[in-house]
């Protein structure tokens, strides 16, 4: 079992389910580790020194989280990974400046091409 503790800073955080990010982030520790399971553990101390409030949300390297991570993880990785790549190759230097220089938008839809 792999435990992912996040120390929240407000009672309200630890009421909210965690967040589809956290999720994600458990999910590849899960992949990274070889796990089926994990557990992401919420924590909050009122005062230092208080014992914390806890809750804790079970994640299952399930069918639906295996399928996400094909479907959605993977390729959006090589595509960040190919990025990089082109990105970095030594005929990419008006590339790069574009990068440096431009809105966010623009930035985006460079990557994009």
């Amino acid at each position: 079992v792999v435990l992912e503790v996040k120390n929240r800073t407000s009672a309200k955080l630890i009421e909210r389910e965690p967040g589809f990010h956290e999720i994600v982030q458990l999910i590849v520790y899960l992949k990274l580790l070889g796990c089926a399971r994990g557990e992401l553990v919420q924590a909050f101390r009122e005062r230092p020194g208080d014992a914390p409030t806890i809750r804790v949300r079970p994640v299952a390297m399930d069918a639906e989280h295996s399928a996400g991570w094909d479907e959605e993880i993977v390729p959006k990785l090589l595509h960040f990974a190919h990025i990089l790549l082109r990105a970095r190759a030594p005929a990419s230097r008006d590339l790069r400046l574009s990068l440096l220089r431009s809105s966010v938008a623009h930035r985006a839809q460079l990557l994009r091409d």
